[in-house]
């Protein structure tokens, strides 16, 4: 998918640090002029779910959200925000870079945009969801044995992020070394990913992407967080010891970038 940028805004939030932000409303096969806008006291507002250290493997999905604050001084602004509020799932994203490289990206959720209708300079509020719209769209009926990896890959491409992967894990069979990932080197079945018929007769059912990521991670003991432009899969017992973790990068299909040599 190719998005181009409509709004955008870049700020240095320390000026003793000086790192430059920059936050961008992007929409899909858009090739238009981008036009920088006012952020609310720079400011955005950047959620991450967090661990839940009692029953750590009740959210493996660790999902972020992000909302794009800025005043509206043109009707053109309240026109931009009504044409993404009956939008398409995907047509929108916000994506935040930090010195010029992708930090972070999400979905624009339509549901969520808020512009009061009132005299006077408006706020308006964009926000967007990483990991979201997984839940509304069925993984589909499918079988056949792939590398655990590229199972991952495959419905976080559907976001249409293509961001690379990098993974950190510990756990090894039979003579796998230090240097192979268990995420690489080990297949699953895709036909698991699905709800059973209850009996004979009785027709299999799609769950959905979301669910089917669940059910991936959760058996190897799994986190996924977005950040620094990557997906990043943490198994637990990887972090455990943090001085022995070993990092092993894929592309955003689930090919080895860099394994261990």
């Amino acid at each position: 998918m190719s998005y181009g940028t409509l709004l955008f805004e870049d700020w240095n939030a320390a000026p003793d640090t000086g790192v430059i932000y920059r936050l961008e409303l992007q929409k899909l096969d858009y090739s238009g002029a981008s036009r920088r806008v006012n952020l609310r006291d720079k400011y955005m507002d950047h959620n991450y779910q967090t661990l839940n250290i009692r029953e750590p493997f009740k959210n493996t999905l660790l999902k972020s959200d992000l909302t794009m604050m800025f005043s509206m001084e043109l009707d053109a602004d309240v026109a931009l925000l009504e044409e993404v509020f009956a939008s398409g799932p995907k047509d929108y994203r916000l994506v935040k870079y930090v010195d010029g490289e992708i930090e972070w990206m999400g979905l624009v959720d339509t549901s969520q945009i808020e512009y009061p209708r009132s005299p006077g300079p408006i706020q308006g509020n964009i926000i967007s969801r990483d990991l979201d719209e997984l839940t509304g769209e069925d993984y589909g009926l499918q079988s056949g044995r792939k590398r655990i990896i590229k199972v991952i890959a495959d419905i976080l491409l559907s976001l249409g992020y293509d961001l690379p992967i990098r993974s950190y894990t510990t756990w090894k069979e039979g003579a796998m070394t230090n240097d192979e990932d268990i995420l690489y080197e080990r297949y699953i079945d895709t036909f698991a990913l699905r709800t059973y018929g209850r009996g004979p007769g009785e027709p299999d059912e799609s769950i959905t992407k979301y669910e089917a990521l669940e059910r991936v991670l959760k058996p190897f003991k799994l986190f996924i967080i977005q950040s620094e432009g990557h997906w990043n899969l943490f198994q637990l017992t990887a972090l455990m010891n943090a001085d022995a973790i070993t990092e092993f990068e894929y592309d955003e299909f689930g090919e080895a970038l860099y394994l261990p040599s």
